[in-house]
């Protein structure tokens, strides 16, 4: 069978120290994983994307553009206020998210490729609170949405063997298309 292949923007949204909250308090962690995950399958439909997958504490997300993907990352970031509001936590629960587009192989409900793992490692890289994109990512939005995006690195490894220039989107305002 051949292979269904497709260019995809890729969100990647994980809970930043989930772990550690699990070993202090498994039930307020899985009150927090249940309204993170509320608000990504939310937020992923209101703009136009399509939740691949949960993973445990976090979710890859599949967009036909970046534009809409990276609008889709800040409403999650900017719906984490109301998440915190909502569980009364003793700390802010944050959220990381990676922006890649390339090219994957769907399978079933699934994709795979290289473009899937880029997009999980840039989102490894983001701080908590903030969202990372990559190059390609960044001038696919340029044009159309008003962003200030700060390096952080380029990164080469035996995962990754070429370079892959990532930019965190620098915080502080609401954006929308």
């Amino acid at each position: 069978m051949a292979a269904n292949r497709k260019l995809v923007a890729i969100v990647f949204a994980d809970i930043a120290g989930f772990t550690d909250l699990a070993n202090r308090d498994e039930r307020l962690a899985l009150s927090v994983k249940d309204a993170v995950e509320k608000q990504v399958k939310a937020a992923t439909l209101l703009h136009h994307g399509r939740v691949v997958k949960m993973l445990g504490d976090g979710g890859m997300l599949e967009f036909a553009s970046a534009v809409e993907a990276v609008t889709c990352a800040i409403a999650l970031q900017e719906s984490m206020a109301d998440v915190n509001r909502g569980l009364n936590t003793p700390e802010e629960i944050q959220l990381r998210v990676g922006v890649h587009v390339g090219d994957v192989v769907q399978e079933g409900d699934d994709i795979f490729g290289n473009a899937v793992n880029i997009a999980s490692r840039v989102q490894a890289m983001a701080t908590p609170g903030r969202i990372c994109i990559t190059r390609e990512v960044f001038m696919q939005i340029r044009p159309i949405l008003n962003l200030r995006c700060s390096p952080v690195s380029v990164r080469a490894d035996g995962r990754m063997p070429e370079p892959v220039e990532v930019l965190q989107i620098d915080g502080g305002q609401a954006l929308h298309p």
